[in-house]
């Protein structure tokens, strides 16, 4: 019996064994999920990559002047505040205008004045240019005696040392000069000659129309203006005293008086190759000492059609001179002007937007 159980045990080991030996397929086919065995399971796909961008296509501009004569003449037109609350101001661009005329010296310049009253009212110039105090001129040059002094005398105005009948307190310096450029042939007639660069210096604690609204007159409006009369054949330069942007010091200071920043005048002075001094220093010495000598240095200036990136321009000179030259806003500013009849070719590409 138990002879049989031995043989009986070794018959069932040696089938398991057989059995465990036999071969074992592989299926190539994926297994099903743990969520849904029936649905195989997929190796992960890797999102496609995009692409580079490409750059930015960068417009080329090409800009070409003819330098005629050496430029020797220059029109300022002061644009004056002449609200109430200038009265300090007014003394003080007074006391230090020849701190600008001083490099304007070998210059065959001109000054007029208009206010930024254009309201209709009884102190309003509507643009027109004011007969200078004790003269009845309405436009000053070097050739006329004691041309500072008349000056100071006259920019500070009566109307702002007032308590009841006042000008407007809605300063509108940027319209003002619209409308002065549209009495060119008229009231104000004489002060834009032709071929000669214009200046303006806007003076004022305020914003256009007090805070710039939606409806007061933008920077690029009167850009547009005075293209749309002169062409190339006249450059605009604004230059501002004012509540810089920013300035919080200076702003509380006249907040009193309904001072504002004075952005627009601020953008317009750099759109137009410009610089802005602060109407809260305490002597306007520095500010327009800086001013007369960048109007010195622009009058051997040529102003692009179009923004430019400083680091792309090419200047060509016809005949080939040795001058230097440098960026300045929209200018090309040389260290001294090219001689006459040369030709000044500037390749350039706009920022990158």
């Amino acid at each position: 019996m138990k002879k049989q159980i031995r043989v009986f045990l070794g018959f069932t080991l040696m089938m398991g064994l057989v059995t465990g030996c036999s071969e074992v397929k592989f299926s190539s086919e994926p297994v099903g999920s743990l969520e849904n065995p029936g649905d195989p399971v997929r190796p992960p796909i890797d999102p496609p990559i995009d692409p580079p961008d490409d750059p930015p296509i960068r417009e080329s501009v090409k800009d070409t002047f003819y330098q005629q004569v050496e430029k020797t003449q220059v029109d300022v037109l002061v644009v004056i505040d002449n609200s109430r609350s200038m009265v300090e101001e007014q003394a003080k661009i007074g006391q230090r205008i020849s701190s600008f005329l001083g490099h304007l010296n070998d210059v065959d310049w001109q000054l007029g004045m208009t206010s930024t009253d254009i309201s209709g009212g009884k102190f309003s110039t509507n643009g027109e240019l004011m007969t200078f105090n004790g003269t009845n001129l309405r436009i000053l040059n070097k050739n006329v005696p004691d041309h500072n002094k008349i000056f100071m005398n006259s920019v500070r105005r009566p109307e702002s040392d007032c308590w009841s009948e006042c000008a407007s307190g809605d300063e509108q310096p940027l319209q003002a000069s619209i409308m002065a450029i549209d009495k060119r042939d008229g009231a104000n007639h004489g002060f834009f000659r032709d071929n000669t660069d214009l200046v303006m210096v806007v003076i004022s604690d305020e914003d256009e129309l007090s805070t710039g609204p939606i409806g007061a007159t933008k920077p690029g409006e009167v850009i547009q203006k005075f293209k749309s009369v002169w062409g190339t054949s006249k450059s605009l330069t604004v230059y501002g005293i004012l509540i810089l942007p920013g300035d919080q010091n200076c702003f509380d200071v006249n907040a009193e008086n309904g001072g504002n920043y004075g952005t627009y005048v601020y953008e317009f002075a750099k759109a137009t190759g410009g610089i802005s001094g602060s109407i809260c220093d305490n002597d306007y010495g520095a500010s327009l000492s800086s001013i007369g000598q960048r109007v010195r240095n622009l009058l051997n200036s040529f102003t692009l059609t179009a923004d430019v990136d400083p680091a792309t321009v090419k200047v060509t000179l016809t005949p080939t001179q040795a001058i230097g030259w440098r960026v300045e806003g929209r200018k090309i500013i040389f260290d001294r002007p090219p001689s006459s009849g040369t030709k000044v070719e500037v390749d350039y590409l706009k920022p990158a937007k």
